[in-house]
């Protein structure tokens, strides 16, 4: 019994190494690690024992996981992490575990953007578990290099699409569950056309809601024919509809365009792309806010096209149009730069002086010849006048004196008046039965009267010379 003593301190002191080497936090067994839990605190980082071929970190709150998280697991074979948040999935972050064969990282809040592109690359495990995430896209080189993956499961998370190639890599694949996703529709363009001993996979697809808007890409290729045998739907009434055209992705002519508009102008702009079904096209301004088919004045999303009343300054930036169909997105970027418009030149509150006109000068030599024919002009009008003067005068002297009537001096009575001194009264002579007046001086300026034979005295007046001329 005593030489069987050390033997056992010995094997005592063993289990209490490997016990020492045990995270706080953990359970560890011979080949089991079991860490995290209720009422337990987790210790960063996890370090186990080289024999351990399981660890379940189960309940362990948030932590990211990198390179340097588990360490010490050298012999692990699969390693469990659910109901824990991992904040970030760094790259080669599982590099350190040589062994591995079973990843289960279900429910464990994954998304796209809390994951590096390489953080499974070329790791040799054969079943990788990534139910009830986040994710909502596979990418190309998501899955690069895991040449033995047999088992995939991405079950309920909220993926809507899978490039082109993107599980190429996968020769060894044998069931890939999609169920309860939110696919629209599917194609065998995801895989490559080479698998393994010609084992080709099956898809599950269960609890998606597939449309028949359009035929599946793909499906009537002869390298393909395998998917629709090996595909498990719910309705497969839209995998056997040849009619309609086949789906095809969104495609833009450019994705980058700039756009220079005046302030105060109204805008359009148009998002032009192909695709079937016809893309639905959503605007995000450079505020953030997403305009669908709706309005938000003064923004007007119009059947995908983008109408603004009245730009202005603060209008500009990055305009974003996203075209999405069931086949996938794409996007066109539009800077809209904002110029201003030419503003009135400004008056200011000074008088305006308006330049003095010139007033014409005229040279000395042309006010001579101008006064010169002011003065022949006067000269001629005077002269003018003067012929008229003369001429009237003539006519009123002649006619004044040959129109008063002689009876008028007959009839008035005292119309002759005595001189002081009284001249002989003149010899009446009658001549061929006229009477005349003479005087014996011979004055021939006194009037005559000269009486007709009948009695009657003449109308007018007429001076003695005319008398004896009438004779």
């Amino acid at each position: 019994m005593g030489h069987h003593l050390p033997l056992l301190l010995l094997l005592i002191m063993c289990k209490s190494l490997e016990a020492w080497n045990c995270t706080v936090s953990c359970n560890c067994t011979d080949f089991t690690s079991s860490c995290c839990g209720p009422q337990k605190t987790r210790l960063l980082p996890i370090i186990g024992h080289q024999n351990a071929t399981e660890l379940v970190l189960d309940s362990c709150g948030s932590f990211p996981m990198d390179n340097n998280t588990l360490q010490n697991f050298r012999s692990l074979e699969e390693l469990i992490v659910k109901r824990t948040s991992l904040l970030y999935l760094d790259a080669h972050a599982f590099h350190s575990l040589p062994m591995l064969q079973t990843l289960n990282l279900t429910q464990v809040n994954l998304s796209n953007a809390a994951m590096h592109q390489n953080a499974f690359a070329s790791l040799l495990i054969r079943r990788l578990f990534l139910a009830k995430n986040q994710l909502d896209q596979i990418r190309r080189g998501m899955f690069a290099g895991l040449m033995n993956l047999e088992h995939l499961d991405l079950s309920g998370n909220g993926l809507r699409s899978i490039e082109e190639n993107a599980l190429a890599n996968l020769v060894s694949l044998h069931f890939l569950n999609l169920d309860d996703n939110h696919f629209v529709t599917i194609t065998p363009y995801w895989f490559g056309v080479m698998f393994r001993n010609n084992s080709f996979p099956v898809v599950s697809l269960i609890g998606n809601a597939l449309t028949c808007e359009c035929k599946y890409r793909g499906m009537t290729l002869p390298e393909y024919q395998w998917f629709s045998r090996s595909v498990i739907l719910t309705n497969f009434s839209c995998m056997v509809n040849l009619t309609v055209e086949e789906c095809s992705p969104p495609r833009v002519e450019e994705i980058y365009k700039e756009v220079t508009v005046r302030d105060l102008q109204p805008l359009t702009l148009s998002c032009p792309l192909s695709g079937f079904p016809r893309p639905r096209v959503s605007w995000t301004l450079p505020s953030g806010l997403q305009l669908f088919n709706k309005s938000f004045p003064p923004f007007y999303n119009v059947d995908g096209t983008l109408y603004v009343q009245l730009v202005q300054s603060k209008f500009a930036g990055l305009y974003a149009c996203m075209a999405t169909n069931v086949e996938g997105t794409a996007v066109i970027l539009l800077n809209i730069v904002v110029s201003p418009t030419p503003e009135p030149p400004f008056i200011t509150s000074r008088p305006v002086t308006f330049p003095t006109p010139q007033t014409p000068t005229i040279s000395r030599s042309l006010w001579v010849l101008l006064w010169t024919a002011i003065v022949f002009i006067c000269i001629i009008f005077l002269i003018i006048l003067f012929c008229i003067l003369r001429v009237v005068c003539r006519y009123l002297n002649q006619h004044l004196r040959n129109d008063v009537s002689f009876n008028r001096f007959v009839d008035t009575p005292n119309i002759l008046a005595l001189p002081e001194n009284p001249q002989p009264i003149p010899h009446i002579e009658e001549r061929h039965g006229h009477v005349r007046w003479s005087r014996e001086n011979g004055d021939d300026t006194v009037p005559r009267v000269v009486v007709h034979t009948d009695g009657s005295y003449p109308h007018h007046q007429q001076t003695a010379t005319e008398l004896e001329s009438g004779t």
